[in-house]
């Protein structure tokens, strides 16, 4: 329980990626402070993501499909369908959240570039992560309560 709720250690991951450099020693000293380093940045790694999951999980779902950064840029997200079936709104948030979860942390930066690559090929401008969960991001609406047709 403490893996999940600790903050990513950036700077203890930095410091023992620093301190191969200098290093003497044999190879099996090499080899541990290797694993040291692949383990502290998984941890790293995967809390951040934990992390981004909850904070896009939150925003979402409190504010209707919008995080800080689509308030401030006037965008929101829409459900495909029954946007007005509060539950089955916020599980497809979640499933929205997981499925970014999901593949940040098991294909890192290539979902990223996917992505990108849907966005601008895609007719509707939509990222992998929205036509898998139906939903699609727009310009925010004054009721908050759009449908895509």
């Amino acid at each position: 329980c403490t893996f999940i709720f600790s903050q990513p250690d950036f700077i203890g991951t930095y410091s023992l990626i620093k301190s191969v450099e200098g290093m003497g020693g044999t190879k099996a000293d090499y080899d541990q402070r290797m694993l040291e380093i692949s383990q502290s940045f998984n941890r790293t790694y995967i809390t951040t993501l934990i992390i981004c999951f909850f904070y896009e999980w939150f925003c979402w779902t409190l504010c209707k499909g919008r995080s800080v950064g689509k308030i401030l840029t006037k965008q929101q997200i829409l459900i495909e369908k029954n946007p007005e079936r509060k539950l089955l709104t916020n599980l497809k948030y979640t499933w929205r959240a997981l499925l970014k979860l999901a593949f940040a942390l098991f294909f890192q930066g290539i979902p990223f570039l996917v992505s990108m690559l849907m966005i601008f090929s895609d007719p509707e401008n939509r990222a992998l992560h929205d036509r898998l969960s139906g939903t699609m991001v727009t310009v925010a609406t004054n009721d908050n309560e759009a449908n895509i047709d």
